[in-house]
């Protein structure tokens, strides 16, 4: 009796099972994890003014966000992980004092400020159940990046105070927006 081709037949298809297994990504809970890269400037103002964007807490692969781009031109484009997507426009005179607070900013003594209040290294507690606040703005072609788990950020700061208000008015409008969106699309 000729076993040969068929042990080769078994162990071939444990190998390819196994080498699956091994490639795929774990299904489970995540902490922390930083889901899709950000948005890419698509308005016609070009590159983005700045980017407020909440990433991590307890999400499920690919992890979860939500993102608000705000561009030169005063347009802005919101985006997070459930496909929610909504585009619109601030006012000229929040765009002006936006434009002035990053003007002048002084990123490296923002970056400066270190997050003393984590004792664990590399680990993230303000994400660990709640997500991280990043903000990347993009002044004089550089990018600037704020992370919220490496830089205890003043929350009296006049420029991340007004980012704080921004992202919630352009969150809560574009989660109305398609949660409306939704209603419709039952009501077919």
């Amino acid at each position: 009796m000729k076993t040969w081709p068929l042990t080769v037949g078994v162990v071939g298809l444990c190998l390819a099972i196994a080498s699956a297994a091994i490639a795929a990504p774990p299904n489970r809970l995540s902490i922390a994890q930083n889901g899709p890269a950000p948005t890419q400037p698509v308005s016609q103002g070009g590159t983005p003014l700045v980017t407020v964007r909440r990433e991590g807490g307890f999400c499920y692969p690919p992890g979860c966000f939500s993102e608000v781009t705000i561009y030169p031109d005063g347009s802005y484009r919101y985006a997070n992980s459930v496909g929610d997507r909504a585009t619109g426009r601030i006012r000229r005179g929040t765009l002006q004092q936006l434009r002035s607070r990053i003007a002048r900013a002084d990123f490296d003594q923002i970056r400066s400020e270190t997050n003393v209040r984590n004792p664990i290294p590399n680990l993230c507690l303000l994400a660990a159940d709640g997500p991280e606040a990043v903000y990347r703005f993009y002044p004089n072609g550089k990018t600037e990046e704020i992370r919220g788990c490496e830089t205890d950020i003043d929350r009296s700061s006049r420029l991340f105070q007004q980012l704080e208000r921004l992202y919630e008015r352009v969150s809560e409008q574009a989660a109305q927006a398609a949660q409306n969106q939704r209603r419709g699309d039952r009501a077919l």
